[in-house]
C-alpha cells in the first residue's frame, strides 16, 4: 500500500476533486461513500485497509470515492475539519458524516447499511 496514497490501483475507488466532485459525487445514480483523507494522516493510512474491504463487498450497490487533503474546495466548501471525514451521499445529498474520532470501520458499515435502506 503506497504511504502518499493508499487508493491507488485499488479496484473500486474513484479520485475526486475539485473539478470533478459534482460528476461523481452529486450526480451518482448510486450512493455514494467519500472518504477526505490526508497522506500524512496516521488515522486515514491506517484504516484504508478496512474501507479497502467494505469497498470490495459493496462497490456494486455504493460508489466509493477519495478526496486527497489538504484541499481549500474540501475546506471551505465542503466544510471539511478533520480527517479522516467520510461524507455518505444519497440522491445528490449529504445525509450523514463521520469524522476524526467516529468514524471506525464497524460505525462506516452501519453507515454504509443505512446508506442502501433495503436496496437489494
Amino acid at each position: 500500500m503506497s504511504v502518499d496514497d493508499p487508493f491507488r490501483g485499488k479496484r473500486g475507488w474513484t479520485e475526486v476533486n475539485e473539478q470533478n466532485y459534482r460528476a461523481e459525487v452529486i450526480d451518482s445514480k448510486k450512493p455514494v461513500l467519500v472518504e477526505f483523507w490526508g497522506p500524512k494522516c496516521k488515522d486515514c493510512l491506517e484504516m484504508a485497509q478496512a474501507i479497502q474491504k467494505l469497498s470490495e463487498r459493496l462497490a456494486e450497490r455504493i460508489k466509493f470515492c477519495h478526496f486527497k487533503c489538504p484541499s481549500r474546495y474540501a475546506v471551505l466548501e465542503l466544510g471539511i475539519r478533520n480527517l479522516p471525514t467520510f461524507y455518505f451521499y444519497d440522491g445528490g445529498r449529504l445525509v450523514n458524516s463521520l469524522s476524526k474520532e467516529n468514524a471506525k470501520p464497524e460505525k462506516i458499515g452501519q453507515a454504509l447499511e443505512a446508506l442502501l435502506g433495503g436496496r437489494p
